[in-house]
């Protein structure tokens, strides 16, 4: 039976948490529990691990879900890995593996969307173009895909309830078939329910080829970015207006001068502080675009050191204002860190370095990108203890760490 466990009251006012926090250039183990214990009734710890972790995508870290935030994955599964509709999460309340049924009908058996033809077992999409399991509804539950980045938490703020949304633009690899799925869906956190922003999208048409998704979250604007791997396509974006949830296209960015940006594993983000979106493509740099003047067009960034290697998100730390990198394999417990520069960004140098943590040992991550994935998004920060998280597995306890530089 699945455990469904009611959100903690929000503001947690003198809240305390009940684990040590590492001091600065630590890391440290929290909680007992591990993911695979709180998996969905009738899943396998294999099917489990490979639907959460290792099929291409990552979750979200989501501040005000609980009183001391979360880390949670909504809709994974996707071409060869079973579908969960559930939703499990790590909550830094308590250090503890938790799990959620995002269904009005409850737990939804994985044969009602591992169908190659989405029909057997009551599998097949609603007729207006949603994509959602039938044996959900009438819950609008969006059929598990591959996320990549495509999960984008909103705070409870911007999303008018206690402990904010998610928000999830369809992705592709369906089901266990390779179909791309349109819609956008917005997981609401104080209910864990699925509701339909949109079906309308511009570059989810299934002859664009574009996989790798990234969403990017303009704060300043109110916008959610979607950009796939091939921006040597496209010279503009689309976006999902948070003023009124509509879909629109940003305007024009011309075309990229070369082919490097193209590559298949490529990472996203919004640089508050300078006002751009940052693209890193292995071995092919930074490139930067001015959000508030997509016209001026991508700039490539001046770097120094040894960059990551790994297009996985970064964690951007307040307390020192650099970004920072987990590697998913034979990283142990160094960070590489990317240092902005103060002024000027677009001709200023950003710089690649590297950290090592004492402390306890980082795990790897779950499958050392065996099978050409990699964890996405499985470090962030999490503000209510002011460290970053690092989820690696459905197996192994969470580290949170406080880089010291």
């Amino acid at each position: 039976m699945v455990c469904v466990v009611p959100k903690p009251a929000a503001g947690g006012g003198g809240w305390t948490p009940p684990y040590g926090l590492p001091g600065a250039g630590a890391a440290a183990l929290i909680g007992t529990n591990n993911a695979d214990a709180v998996k969905q009734s009738g899943v396998s710890s294999s099917d489990f691990n490979y639907a959460v972790f290792n099929a291409y995508g990552g979750g979200a870290w989501c501040p005000d879900m609980t009183v001391g935030g979360a880390w949670a994955i909504a809709g994974p599964g996707g071409h060869i890995a079973p579908g969960m509709n559930d939703m499990p999460y790590f909550d830094f309340t308590d250090a503890t593996w938790k799990l959620r049924a995002t269904s009005a009908a409850g737990s939804i058996n994985p044969a009602h969307f591992n169908n190659t033809d989405f029909t057997n077992g009551g599998a097949a999409q609603t007729q207006d173009g949603y994509s959602e399991i039938v044996a959900a509804q009438p819950s609008n539950v969006p059929l598990p895909s591959h996320l990549y980045m495509s999960l984008m938490p909103i705070s409870a703020a911007v999303a008018g309830n206690t402990a904010g949304k998610i928000l999830r633009y369809g992705q592709s690899a369906v089901t266990t078939t390779p179909t791309r799925i349109g819609a956008v869906h917005m997981l609401d956190l104080d209910t864990t329910r699925w509701a339909r922003v949109s079906n309308a999208s511009r570059q989810f048409s299934s002859t664009d080829g574009s996989y790798e998704r990234n969403t990017v979250y303009d704060t300043l604007r109110g916008r959610i970015y979607i950009f796939g791997e091939s921006l040597h396509s496209f010279n503009n974006a689309e976006y999902l207006r948070l003023s009124d949830m509509t879909l629109q296209i940003s305007a024009g960015y011309g075309s990229l001068a070369d082919w490097t940006a193209v590559g298949d594993y490529h990472v996203m983000w919004y640089d508050a502080g300078h006002d751009l979106i940052i693209d890193y493509s292995p071995g092919n740099g930074l490139r930067a675009l001015q959000a508030g003047n997509f016209g001026a067009g991508w700039t490539v960034l001046t770097t120094s050191g040894t960059e990551v290697g790994e297009a996985s998100r970064p964690a951007y730390y307040p307390s020192t204002g650099n970004y920072y990198f987990r590697k998913s394999a034979s990283a142990g417990n160094t960070l590489t860190k990317l240092t902005r520069p103060a002024s000027s960004p677009l001709s200023s140098t950003w710089g690649w370095s590297s950290i090592t943590l004492t402390g306890a040992t980082m795990p790897e991550y779950t499958n050392g990108a065996s099978n050409g994935s990699r964890h996405y998004c499985n470090l962030g920060y999490v503000p209510s203890i002011d460290r970053l998280g690092w989820v690696s597995g459905p197996d192994r306890q969470v580290i949170i760490c406080k880089p010291g530089s």
